[in-house]
């Protein structure tokens, strides 16, 4: 395939979002040892206001990264719901998915696959 429409990938704010993603994974993994949950779970929410202007910043906006960027925020949610619930983290995960306008990100996602990734 074309270098070119796979380089989305490696956009800065993307590379943001993958690291997010491992810190919202670390701050679970971790959850009970406060003293490494805390740092992970305040850098993942750093982070997530570092990403949208880099990708401004760096003219780097793109519909792939605005889906990773609701991902890792859904997936972020819910892990901390079941740490915090766990008994109920089925129904607060259903709840959270029924909330979400997941069709608007697929839209999303979909669209660019259709476009020039020149754009």
């Amino acid at each position: 395939m074309n270098k070119r429409k796979y380089s989305v990938l490696f956009y800065v704010p993307n590379l943001i979002g993958y690291m997010r993603l491992l810190f919202l994974i670390t701050a679970w993994i971790f959850y009970d040892n406060i003293y490494v949950f805390l740092p992970f779970y305040a850098a993942a929410a750093f982070l997530d206001g570092i990403d949208g202007w880099a990708a401004r910043m760096m003219g780097q906006c793109s519909a792939f990264g605005a889906w990773l960027d609701v991902l890792v925020d859904n997936v972020g949610r819910s892990l901390l719901w079941t740490k915090l619930y766990p008994l109920w983290c089925i129904k607060t995960h259903i709840l959270q998915l029924l909330s979400t306008d997941e069709n608007h990100e697929l839209n999303i996602l979909t669209r660019d696959l259709h476009t020039d990734p020149s754009n």
